[in-house]
């Protein structure tokens, strides 16, 4: 497995996202794209992060190439450490992860991995489908934790996305702007909570991907996407919270 990049911002922020949900992730490299993926501690949130080849300045794969684990967050403060003017080298080197940068200075990271002991979550997405800027999901989510501290209610109510939330004190509800908002619903009304700390953390992704997708049904599962067709595709699949009576 080899992977170059020549611009490495989408692949910094993206795994400093995942750095806030896991502790884990697993590499799992085919012939077209690198899979990166792996599940919160508490088996809330998976997540999902896949670099085609047309990302990379050179991409390799050899059949020998077994997915393995390293850890997120030693990997997050790594990428940080890149400089636009990098150029980023991922591979595989006598049994450890090697991250090179190439620049005005040559530097080396050599992580230890693990065999992987977790396998792709199957996921079946909710009939009901939303599109929606990032940007106007990210203020929603920023303003609904003013008052939450536990949960967000996401809903779809009469063709409109709307999100709430509580502190059993006060209240806050967002309706996104209807015009940047496509609604594909099975029915009119829609909803389900959300632990906050999940949506917080994919929020961020806003400044990424232009974008997101969202499939849920009434206390079902959200699957949260955030996609550059030709190159990236990033993905969240948050169980539902059930509040306490």
């Amino acid at each position: 497995m080899k992977l170059v990049f020549a611009d490495t911002s989408v692949l910094q922020k993206s795994v400093k996202i995942l750095a806030v949900l896991g502790n884990d992730v697993i590499f799992d490299a085919g012939e077209d794209a690198l899979f990166m993926y792996g599940l919160d501690p508490a088996k809330v949130c998976w997540y999902e992060f896949r670099i085609n080849s047309s990302a990379c300045i050179e991409y390799k794969h050899d059949e020998e190439d077994e997915p393995f684990s390293v850890n997120v967050q030693t990997l997050s403060k790594i990428l940080k450490l890149a400089t636009s003017s990098d150029v980023l080298e991922l591979k595989i080197e006598n049994e450890k992860l090697l991250v090179r940068f190439k620049g005005t200075n040559k530097s080396e990271f050599k992580l230890s991995i693990e065999d992987n002991t977790m396998s792709p979550m199957e996921i079946t997405k909710a009939k009901n489908h939303v599109r929606t800027l990032s940007n106007s999901f990210k203020e929603a989510v920023e303003r609904c934790e003013l008052f939450s501290d536990k949960s967000i209610e996401v809903e779809i109510n009469n063709e409109r996305l709307k999100m709430s939330s509580t502190d059993e004190i006060n209240d806050v509800e967002i309706i996104l702007n209807e015009a940047d908002t496509k609604i594909e619903s099975e029915g009119r009304h829609h909803k389900s909570r959300y632990g906050v700390e999940f949506l917080s953390a994919i929020k961020s992704a806003a400044t990424i991907f232009e974008t997101i997708d969202l499939w849920f049904g009434t206390d079902t599962h959200l699957r949260a996407e955030f996609k550059d067709p030709e190159k990236y595709l990033l993905s969240f699949t948050i169980a539902p919270r059930v509040e306490d009576d």
